[in-house]
Formats: structure tokens, sequence, C-alpha cells
């Protein structure tokens, strides 16, 4: 099973690991909506979360929120917006309270990059489907004759690949690296920087690898970049994705890698399983991350691994792999989540072209605890505030601590 989802995953894993390293607003077009239009727009949105969006029930326990249950709001504050501008702006707005990183309206750099990325795979047929609507091209400015635009590429990365990686050694035994985002491209240069580096720090009694305000990116960046080059043997843990299944998603999924919940009686009897998976999910599967050793310095050292509030999409799934198989201690504080995720599908809205991008999965650990839920909490709990000093920055004072320096 776990062969047949990653042909899915590697098409899609772009869309699916960005994380939040896009905002930003569509670009500014004429207004050319009207107020039935606009609340058309808004109903299939609404629509759409309503039958297909994982963490209704989360954001209930976690925020507060019954999002279905501000619909009457949500559309009183449609009716009063005056433009396109401020149409799109509040439907933003709108997503935004559902307090999920990956679901938000695309804006044009991000579109077109994923249009780019999609015209090159012949297995992206439905995410493809959404982003060629003609009134999505038209709200984009999108010429499909026109050749890709390369560049966007790098539009999308958070920082440059130069300034993404700081190496140095800490009181003379201890290994410090840095990553500020598992690039989306060129990342094979900052793998060679990191593996260079790892084998210099062979005989150290310690290495801190700090992701504090990590995004996301690639999970590759950080298996093969990463962790291949330290492990004296495979590492892997398992876990859980669950799907409701709405007929919209269900183009996105391969149904050929998913089992029925309602067949599954072992998850009667997990305790910190969310009770409406039982009630309101249709489908699973259960993976493995796993990570072989691969050129490894077999490290001797103690591993810590740097974690705040930031951290989510791919930098949350090492997170969760570090803790879950003993790669690392985590220090820092409760990170940001919704890192357990294998898909994510597209949505145009039918009048004004806008494309919707949106969480479908709700991803646990092998016991049944939802990661965007509980996110991933640290070993030790510390101020993660990253200082420019060495001796202010608690997170690495509580790594000296731990090994006595």
């Amino acid at each position: 099973m776990r062969k047949n989802i990653k042909k899915t995953i590697s098409i899609f894993m772009i869309i699916l690991l960005l994380g939040l390293v896009i905002t930003g607003c569509v670009e500014k077009k004429p207004n050319t909506l009207t107020e039935e239009q606009k609340i058309e727009d808004f109903e299939y949105m609404y629509k759409i979360i309503k039958a297909n969006y994982p963490f209704l029930e989360v954001n209930k326990r976690v925020n507060g929120i019954d999002w279905l249950a501000k619909k009457d709001e949500f559309m009183k504050e449609i009716k009063r917006c005056k433009n396109d501008e401020e149409y799109t702006e509040k439907l933003q707005n709108i997503l935004s309270l559902l307090n999920n990183g990956h679901t938000k309206i695309l804006d044009k750099d991000f579109y077109e990059y994923l249009l780019s990325v999609c015209r090159d795979n012949k297995g992206a047929k439905p995410w493809l489907a959404e982003l060629t609507q003609h009134h999505a091209l038209k709200r984009y400015g999108y010429d499909m004759n026109k050749e890709t635009d390369n560049s966007k590429r790098e539009n999308v990365e958070l920082v440059s690949v130069k300034d993404n990686v700081e190496t140095k050694i800490v009181d003379d035994n201890i290994a410090y690296m840095k990553i500020k985002c598992f690039l989306i491209n060129n990342a094979e240069m900052n793998k060679e920087q990191i593996r260079s580096f790892i084998k210099e720090i062979k005989e150290l009694d310690a290495l801190i690898i700090d992701i504090r305000g990590n995004k996301g990116g690639y999970d590759s960046f950080w298996k093969e970049g990463i962790v291949s080059s330290l492990i004296e043997k495979t590492l892997s843990t398992d876990f859980y994705l669950f799907i409701r299944g709405g007929e919209f998603t269900e183009k996105f999924l391969n149904k050929n890698a998913l089992l029925e919940v309602n067949k599954a009686q072992h998850f009667k009897n997990m305790k910190y399983l969310p009770p409406e998976i039982l009630s309101d999910f249709k489908y699973y599967s259960k993976e493995t991350i796993y990570v072989t050793p691969c050129e490894s310095i077999k490290f001797k050292g103690r591993i810590f691994l740097l974690v705040d509030k930031n951290v989510y999409s791919s930098a949350e799934k090492f997170a969760v792999f570090a803790k879950e198989t003993g790669f690392a201690t985590l220090i820092g504080e409760k990170t940001g989540g919704d890192g357990i995720i294998e898909c994510l599908p597209l949505c145009t809205l039918p009048n004004s072209g806008l494309v919707m991008r949106f969480s479908t999965e709700m991803g646990t650990a092998e016991s049944g605890i939802c990661n965007e839920e509980h996110k991933t909490t640290p070993d030790y709990i510390v101020d993660a505030e990253i200082t420019e000093n060495i001796e202010d920055d608690k997170c690495i004072q509580k790594v000296m601590e731990l090994i006595g320096k």
C-alpha cells in the first residue's frame, strides 16, 4: 500500500509541503463580480469545506471556533464587500478562521508556480483541471500558450540557497546547524553543504539541529540531507492518515491505497483517537516514515533538535520523526502542527476563478494522537526565542546543560 501511495506523493509533493511558504493577495483585477456571484462562490467554498475539511471539530476544541455555525455571519461580511479585492481578502480572512496554514486562497505567484509544476507531470490531471479552468486563468492573468517561467520557482522560496544553512562549532565539542527552510529548489546545494559539515563533526560530543522558524519544504531534504548521513541503522515510525471522503476530494486520492474506517475494529479501542474519526471519516491508510543510512558517519554523539511554534508542514514531520524514533532530543516550545499529511487538493471557485488549497487529511501518530490538534511537545520545554548571542539563547544553553558543559 505504501508503494502505491508514494506514486501520488512524488507528483504532488510540492503542493503538499510548501506549508506557509507563500502568502499574499491575488493580483488586483478590475471589479467583475456581482453580489449574487460572490455569494454563489462563497456557498460553493463553504460546501467543499463542510464535506471534506478534516479539522472542523479540532478547531472547536483547540480554538473555540465553530466555523460552520458562522455561515450567516460570513454571508453578511461577503455582502458588505465593495469590490473584488475586498471580496478576495474577505475569503482569505474567513478561511484563516479554520486556523490551518495549508488552507488558503492562492496568490498569483503560487498559482503560476503550481501550474508550471502540474503541466510538467502527466499524473497531475485533477490539480491541473482546477488550475486551468477558464475563469481561473482569467482571474490570475495566465496565458497557457506562453512558455513556463522557471524564475517563478525561485520566488516561492523563503530564503536564498546561500543563506539557508548556517553551520559552526560551539564550545569546541558541540556542532551547530541552523536550517531556515527545507528548500523547494536547488536543495542539492544545501544537502552537499550539510553532508560536508557532518563529515567534519564525527568525533564531537553533540550536534544541534536548529529548525526554529522552519515552515517546511521537501521531506527529502531532512531525510536524505541530514538523517541518513548520521544514523547507524534504519529508523522508522508509523502513522495514520484519515480522510472524510467527500465527493469533491475523491478525484485527488489514490483509492487503491485506501481502506475503510468502519471496517477497522481496532480504532474503537484507541484512547487518543479523535471521536469524529469513527463517525465522520470514510477512509484511512497506515503509512511509514523511514530513513536508511547513506554514506553515514554513524554519529556517536547526542543529537538535539531545536523547535518552536513556527515549525510546520515538512519541518513538523521532521520533529514528529525525531521524537517518535528517538533520533534527537527535542528542545524548545510546542510546534505548529499539520506535518502528517500527503495530499492537498485545489478547488476553483465557479465565478471569481480564485483557487483554494485546503487540507483534506487528518494525520495521527500510531497511537491516534492528532498532529494538528496536539502538535509536537518537546522533551524539554524552554523559551525558544532565537538570539544573536549563544549565551542568551536558552535552547542552546539547555543543550550545554544536558551534556555537562
